[in-house]
């Protein structure tokens, strides 16, 4: 098997494993499914981001650690180990593919920018409200940033999507809100628009992180061009 097939069964019978050995630790756990302690704490992070369609922290798969110990406390389901006909795991391999080119995609963001952080939130359906406001409340809530990006200096990025309605929405912290106008906003969405519409998230999502990466490229460049050569910089390049 490939290197993403392999994570993707340990990954199915994780939940399974740690339900059958209450309290195992990391040492043991890693040591059982064949990995390094690092890969087991990925693949931890992993699984906190899968869970029941709603996606709100109690739909989540779900962790407790005390000490060096790990034991599950929700499972969404995952009580046994799952058993995929050939077509669906072929299915869970190219989605899996396909998020970690996003995921790539997302870190290279991050390299060009090193103030912001660009982070993606995909829900199955949003109760109560519309993905606008979900991601808003989200952006401002929820730990998608560093602890250092607060209020002024948040210039991070969120994009929001409904697969339900497929819809979408693009939020940014107030640090960006001097730089990055609405109008940047609603372009970047519009070039993702018709992806999104045919269901086609992963194309939707690279077009929105683009457009993004290259407006953001265009404000630094305008800040460098206007600031003294001494003055810090509030948004800078990093690797081109």
């Amino acid at each position: 098997m490939t290197p993403v097939s392999t994570r993707l069964v340990r990954l199915l019978n994780m939940v399974p494993y740690f339900q059958a050995n209450p309290r195992v630790t990391r040492a043991q756990a890693a040591a059982d499914l064949g990995v390094s302690v690092k890969q087991l704490g990925e693949d931890l992070d992993q699984l906190w981001l899968c869970g029941l369609p709603g996606y709100s922290p109690g739909d989540l798969i779900d962790f407790a650690f005390e000490g060096d110990t790990i034991e599950v406390t929700f499972s969404a389901g995952m009580d046994t180990p799952l058993q995929l006909t050939s077509p669906e795991a072929t299915g869970l391999l190219v989605a899996l593919r396909a998020l970690a080119d996003i995921r790539d995609l997302l870190r290279l963001f991050n390299r060009k920018f090193p103030q912001s952080l660009f982070s993606v939130f995909v829900s199955g359906a949003v109760q109560g409200g519309t993905i606008s406001e979900y991601t808003f409340w989200l952006a401002n809530r929820a730990r998608f940033s560093s602890l250092e990006a607060v209020e002024g200096e948040n210039f991070d990025l969120l994009l929001g999507i409904d697969t339900h309605v497929r819809a979408a929405a693009l939020v940014i912290g107030y640090g960006l809100e001097h730089y990055v106008t609405e109008r940047d906003l609603q372009r970047a969405l519009a070039k993702s628009t018709s992806a999104f519409y045919a269901g086609d998230y992963v194309r939707g999502i690279r077009s929105c992180v683009e457009f993004m990466t290259n407006r953001m490229r265009d404000l630094v460049k305008a800040i460098e061009d206007k600031s003294p050569s001494s003055s810090p910089l509030p948004i800078s390049a990093g690797e081109y």
